[in-house]
């Protein structure tokens, strides 16, 4: 019975795979970044690249001392080589997937166009997980580049002890869709690297300490639904003034896929550009000015 699930199995990545070539331009570039991809499924090479990646990034963002809440399956990159858990692996699902917060694409999601390869990492959520980085590490960053460029297009880090100001490099993950790391400690400006993530539908970078004024390049982002940039506590040189400091520029009218601004909490002056004022769409922009 093993082996007819096998095969039949088999049989239904070999079927995807004559699918794929008109899937996506998406995947394609994706396999020529990610080795180890064929046919539109993640095998043992693209595994391999993969595993390596989420240990690197499991080791950058953890305090011995004061460890990870859930660390399930990423605590075996500590104890094994990932060619011993790749081997591990069968055929259907890739040993990763079932590691706490990930989310690894289907055939099914992929015959759906939802994401490009089989077996790939699709989305990291590890909120609440007591991460502990600074984002300006490029230990930290480079995992994930090396994540987006196999497939993944979801990365939530909400409320985590992650700080320091964000590294250039971020801004290479340019096919994500939800960027998250709200409820942390992260300082700065809204980084100007973030203006190459135009696939972008949402970001939330709330409840942190960033300071400055909201970039008029914002309405670059033309896919976004959810910006949420609210309750920010960063110090503005020569001012007694925290947060995001400024008018808001009359650009971001151009979002039109906008449907969440929340802006609150912060020292911006002046109105909403009436654009974004449209009846179901939900702002918040209490305690400015």
């Amino acid at each position: 019975m093993e082996k007819v699930a096998a095969w039949a199995w088999l049989l239904v990545l070999l079927g995807l795979a004559a699918l794929l070539p008109d899937c996506t331009a998406q995947g394609t570039a994706a396999a020529e970044l990610c080795p180890g991809v064929s046919g539109g499924v993640c095998g043992k090479g693209c595994q391999l690249h993969t595993c390596e990646a989420l240990g690197r990034f499991y080791h950058a963002t953890l305090n011995e001392s004061n460890p990870w809440d859930d660390e399930h399956g990423w605590e075996l990159t500590s104890t094994m080589s990932c060619e011993q858990l790749v081997e591990r692996a069968t055929l259907r699902r890739a040993v990763y997937c079932s590691w706490f917060g990930i989310t690894c694409c289907t055939p099914e999601a992929v015959a759906a166009g939802n994401c490009s390869m089989v077996n790939s990492v699709y989305g990291v959520r590890l909120v609440i997980n007591n991460l502990n980085a600074s984002v300006s590490d490029v230990r930290m960053v480079h995992p994930m580049q090396q994540l987006h460029d196999c497939g993944m297009r979801s990365l939530n880090l909400e409320a985590n002890n992650l700080a320091g100001q964000f590294h250039p490099a971020w801004g290479g993950l340019k096919h994500l869709l939800d960027f998250n790391f709200g409820n942390c400690w992260i300082t700065g400006s809204i980084p100007s690297s973030m203006r190459s993530m135009r696939n972008l539908t949402q970001i939330n970078l709330s409840n942190n300490w960033l300071n400055g004024t909201l970039p008029v390049w914002l309405d670059e982002l033309q896919q976004l639904r959810i910006l949420n940039l609210g309750s920010q506590f960063g110090a503005n040189q020569g001012t007694d003034a925290s947060g995001l400091m400024g008018t808001v520029p009359r650009q971001l009218s151009k979002l039109q896929q906008l449907r969440e601004l929340n802006l609150e909490a912060n020292v911006l002056t002046g109105e909403l550009p009436e654009a974004l004022c449209n009846e179901g769409e939900a702002y918040g922009t209490a305690s400015n000015q």
